[in-house]
């Protein structure tokens, strides 16, 4: 109880932050994880937040590849299009003129700088560059303690997940609108979508 109410402290303005998923896109499985979405980063839960607009904006690719490759072949199958890896997603969606080459490179770069570090937990590789202030050290000989500042995290395993922590606050509202902004702009239905 104590938790969801110290939660819930900020979840109306957190919730404001949350960019809309277009009114035109109708997909109970797209809805359904954006709900997900909607849910963890209200109660502060960055870290799902995260992995569940990746998970949206993959789901938004495969959804428009299939799309287009029925119009062009009625016996596409969906599991051809769920094999695909992300690189081998944005690489179909550009070759079919789904994406333009910015969009590719837009795509690529949050393909190998956040998306696969971040659910291959490269976590010594997403905090680099992260340090810290008032830490508290103590000599185990002494006892004495000690507060240092300019911390470099990195060289601390047992600070990592501390640091991750940061990381996520500081990148969620890059992804979130990254990928909410990506599933709209694929999906929703206007002159050039349908």
């Amino acid at each position: 109880e104590n938790l969801i109410t110290q939660k819930r402290k900020n979840a109306v303005s957190l919730l404001r932050q949350l960019p809309p998923l277009d009114n035109s896109i109708a997909n109970s499985v797209i809805s359904a994880i954006y709900e997900e979405i909607r849910a963890s980063f209200g109660l502060g839960i960055f870290t799902s937040t995260i992995f569940n607009s990746i998970v949206l904006l993959e789901y938004a690719m495969r959804i428009r590849l299939h799309n287009k490759r029925l119009e062009n072949d009625p016996n596409s199958q969906w599991e051809d299009t769920e094999k695909l890896k992300m690189k081998q997603l944005i690489n179909q969606l550009k070759r079919l003129k789904i994406i333009d080459k910015t969009g590719q490179e837009q795509l690529n770069s949050f393909n190998d700088k956040f998306r696969n570090p971040y659910l291959h937990i490269n976590i010594h590789k997403m905090i680099q560059g992260i340090y810290a202030n008032n830490v508290m050290k103590v000599n185990i000989s002494t006892k004495k303690v000690t507060e240092e500042n300019e911390v470099d995290v990195s060289k601390y395993p047992h600070m990592w997940f501390l640091a991750k922590n940061f990381y996520d606050r500081s990148y969620v509202m890059h992804v979130l609108q990254f990928c909410i902004g990506w599933t709209n702009d694929l999906l929703k239905k206007n002159s050039e979508n349908r």
